[in-house]
């Protein structure tokens, strides 16, 4: 695959390193399942990982959902990999949520994380950015930024609300900057070999 830039066109490697100029060893990949050991890098186990790259560092699910509340009160935003065939996620009215009679709140946790992956229920389907976050009357919603075509069909030109339950149940992997998440860089301080 190529980019047209100014009249060339770079292939996508060449780009992404001249262009885009990211400083990638700043980033972490950040995933939360029990297949792998915590606070250890592993293969995200999904078919699009076909490169089977296992720079995905490993969390606790609490560590998980607090790390992505952390990048966005410290000004920083990240993207998400996220199931979006749910059928409770629905783009046209701008909102993803797990109902409670699909499963309450209080019973989201690894296991049921991990059950549902396993089970085939939750897919590796879309990338987006998380831009946002608040809490409403005790529940956390995220503002989710989407460039799929379809997410620009409905009235919130392009943007989502992911209620918390979403993020924990629906979300695979985050990429984010390791300066956002605190709790995560202190136990990549003696990994950062990789």
């Amino acid at each position: 695959m190529s980019v047209p830039v100014e009249n060339l066109d770079l292939p996508l490697v060449i780009c992404s390193k001249k262009i885009v100029r990211l400083p990638w060893h700043d980033y972490v990949k950040v995933t939360s399942f029990l297949y792998a050991p915590f606070c250890t890098y592993t293969q995200l186990r999904v078919p699009d990982n076909w490169a089977h790259d296992s720079t995905y560092f490993n969390v606790p699910l609490n560590v998980f959902y607090g790390s992505m509340k952390d990048a966005l009160r410290n000004g920083y935003s990240f993207a998400i990999d996220a199931d979006i065939s749910e059928p409770s996620y629905k783009v046209e009215k701008g909102i993803g949520i797990i109902p409670p009679y699909d499963i309450r709140l209080s019973d989201i946790d690894q296991a049921s994380r991990e059950f549902r992956f396993d089970d085939g229920s939750t897919t590796d389907d879309h990338l987006m950015q998380a831009v946002g976050y608040k809490n409403f009357h005790g529940d956390d919603w995220f503002l989710v930024k989407d460039s799929w075509r379809t997410a620009w069909e409905g009235n919130h030109k392009g943007y989502s609300l992911f209620h918390e339950s979403y993020m924990k149940l629906k979300v695979l992997a985050f990429l984010v900057n390791m300066n956002a998440v605190p709790e995560i860089e202190k136990d990549l301080g003696i990994r950062k070999s990789r």
